[in-house]
């Protein structure tokens, strides 16, 4: 039971680490993705950002993150900063692939809007973890530096072992305040006479739940899911089930907006 609760801290670990490789998502970009209005001085930008990010060349990287960076979920320009080295430190394989959805410029600012995918494994006590996770957000560029961003959508899927859980995470990505809804976590796969263990957590975005997950409580499941109703009063939120069993685990964390 102590191997297992560490292999979910490491799996949470992982999940919430690569939430913090979003924050600032534009790293790998194809011109052949952007609208037409994107124009040559913002691609000329991406490309730059492209280098030093797959370089993992954070002393680059930083010229292109104002002093003043700051974002709705409380990171500001050094807990950023951190967090990315300590990422590429542990896992050095990322791929990105970013496609512009929109740009506009607003007097001396450049706001676009992007979603971005992003990739990777790693080596645990000889398992490999992987990841893949999906974001969407508005970032504003000020005299071609990142100064805010707004995360829209927001859901990462970890798994390990040869035969992970196919998991159905139901939910909505905005909510209003107060507003009850449904989380349905449904294991695709029938249970049989196996044992496979579950668990959903709620908590409100904080930039301490990056490096430092909280643990998970876990039930034996005798059916195909978790299913819960929810209220969330204010502030975004992630939600995260996960369900273990033999031959593999998976974890899917997805972001909850509050307007």
């Amino acid at each position: 039971m102590i191997k297992r609760k560490k292999k979910i801290k490491r799996i949470l670990n992982f999940s919430l680490l690569f939430i913090v490789s979003f924050y600032f998502s534009l790293q790998k970009h194809n011109p052949a993705t952007a609208q037409n209005n994107t124009n040559t001085e913002i691609i000329e930008l991406i490309t730059r950002i492209d280098v030093a990010s797959n370089n993992q060349d954070i002393e680059t990287l930083q010229q292109y993150i104002s002093p003043q960076f700051s974002n709705e979920d409380g990171l500001d320009n050094e807990t950023f900063l951190s967090s990315l080295a300590q990422l590429w430190n542990t896992y050095p394989n990322l791929k990105y692939t970013t496609t512009i959805n929109s740009s506009e410029q607003n007097q001396t600012q450049l706001i676009l809007n992007t979603t971005t995918t992003v990739e990777g494994s790693k080596q645990e006590n000889g398992e490999t973890v992987n990841m893949v996770s999906e974001i969407t957000a508005l970032q504003t560029f000020e005299n071609q530096q990142l100064i805010s961003q707004e995360i829209l959508t927001e859901k990462t899927r970890v798994t390990t072992g040869e035969n992970p859980p196919e998991i159905t995470f139901r939910l909505p990505q905005t909510v209003r305040s107060g507003q009850a809804f449904d989380l349905d976590a449904i294991v695709e796969d029938p249970i049989g006479n196996g044992l496979i263990l579950g668990g959903v957590k709620e908590e409100r975005v904080n930039p301490a739940l990056f490096t430092n997950p909280q643990p998970m409580e876990l039930d034996a499941l005798s059916a195909g899911g978790i299913f819960k109703r929810v209220t969330i009063r204010e502030g975004d939120h992630w939600y995260s089930a996960i369900f273990i069993r033999e031959d593999g685990t998976t974890m899917i964390t997805q972001r909850v907006r509050v307007e």
